[in-house]
């Protein structure tokens, strides 16, 4: 039977260092890491009712509180224990990048390990995030990617390979560094397609694909032009054959298959923006134009499924040979029939470059053995019987 004394303990507040106060400040310190969120959050109005009507006996600390004291006790303790796996690591992998915030355009340096571990489980983490200032020379990012890696007592015995863009700064930086690296493969495929798609390669290809940019801008900028469209998409729609409701996709320069897939939702929505340029003043694509977006589709397609496939956590080194090799069939393979002078020109500049960006890969040590060990490829995806060789002596050399 719930007294008196109940009801007066139920409407004390908990003290600071009692176990459930410690849970809950605990809990919220690990939402603000892991969804990162602003400290400021613990002061919004929302969130001090929500958190009055599930427990009214506790009390929100200041944010100061969370930024100042629990954050990086939190960090601390979990450094510690990354330190731990770090060392018992036998060999660690990289990437690292150099990117900009769009917000206060400050530049950051990322360092990430890779291994596996014990249990032959795939291990990555963050180790390092620096501020970059200043020209980004390689002497520069070398400089912190050393620091970074003294920070964790990795040694020149533990460091495998470092994967980098394609930038001389970052080349200079890794051999600076003492790491043994090799470049992106989703960046050079990333530059083979977007020097391509470019006006000075193939002028149509470039101008037809500045227009359909220019189109989905219109949509883009344009709420009440949005609407129109999707009233379009509706009254396509049938009760047997429905009409995508989907909208228009820009592509941005970072990312080339961004540009597939914007030329991909313009194909599928070709009959409702259609319509819409019947009453409104856009620019619009010719029938040849429309044509050409459909062979260019058709001419990107494998590479955007071999960028997908390189951004799988399951990816390696060991798949780059076969799929240059494959892409290189592709491009090489004849014209389809009704296949435009502008798709031809367009194929020859891609297979041309990757053939540059690629003519010494087969002389890589890391990706000639990679590709060598691993069961669904074998000594298949090389160019001879001396390549195959060549394979089989690194192979053991290693052993």
């Amino acid at each position: 039977q719930l007294n008196l004394d109940f009801f007066v303990e139920r409407a004390k507040l908990f003290d600071v260092n009692h176990p459930r106060h410690l849970g809950i400040t605990k809990r919220i310190a690990e939402m603000i890491c892991v969804d990162m969120l602003p400290f400021q959050v613990v002061e919004d109005v929302g969130f001090i009712r929500l958190m009055h009507e599930l427990e009214p006996r506790y009390s929100l600390p200041s944010r100061t509180h969370f930024s100042r004291t629990l954050v990086p006790d939190m960090f601390s303790r979990i450094r510690n224990r990354m330190q731990v796996m770090v060392d018992d690591a036998p060999y660690i992998s990289f990437t690292s990048d150099v990117w900009t915030s769009t917000n206060n355009l400050d530049a950051f340096l990322s360092l990430t390990g890779h291994w596996i571990d014990s249990d032959w489980s795939r291990i990555s983490v963050l180790l390092q995030l620096q501020p970059l200032e200043g020209r980004h020379t390689g002497e520069l990012i070398s400089n912190h990617l050393q620091s970074m890696l003294a920070d964790w007592n990795i040694n020149i015995a533990k460091k495998g390979v470092l994967v980098r863009d394609n930038g001389s700064s970052m080349k200079l930086a890794a051999r600076l560094a003492e790491l043994d690296d090799l470049g992106c493969y989703i960046h050079t495929i990333q530059l083979v397609v977007v020097d391509a798609l470019k006006p000075k390669v193939e002028r149509a290809v470039g101008s037809t694909t500045a227009i359909a940019r220019s189109i989905v801008g219109h949509f883009r900028h344009s709420t009440k032009a949005t609407e129109a469209l999707e009233k379009i998409q509706l009254s396509l729609t049938t009760d047997t054959t429905p009409f995508p409701q989907h909208r228009l996709i820009q592509d941005v320069p970072t990312r080339w298959n961004s540009t597939f897939y914007m030329l991909e939702r313009l194909q599928e929505q070709k009959r409702a923006i259609g319509l819409y340029a019947q009453d409104n003043d856009i620019a619009t694509l010719t029938p040849n134009q429309w044509n050409l977006i459909d062979k260019i589709i058709s001419t990107l397609r494998p590479f955007e499924q071999e960028t997908k496939n390189a951004s799988l956590a399951s990816a390696t080194a060991g798949m780059i040979i076969p799929s240059i090799r494959l892409l290189l069939l592709f491009l090489e393979s004849p014209a389809s029939p009704g296949d435009d002078f502008e798709i031809g020109m367009m194929r020859s500049q891609m297979l041309l470059n990757l053939k540059t960006r690629y003519a010494d890969i087969e002389n890589s040590r890391l990706c000639v053995i990679s590709t060598s060990l691993d069961p669904t490829t074998k000594l298949c995806f090389f160019s001879s019987d001396e390549k195959r060789e060549l394979a089989k002596k690194w192979i053991f050399e290693e052993a």
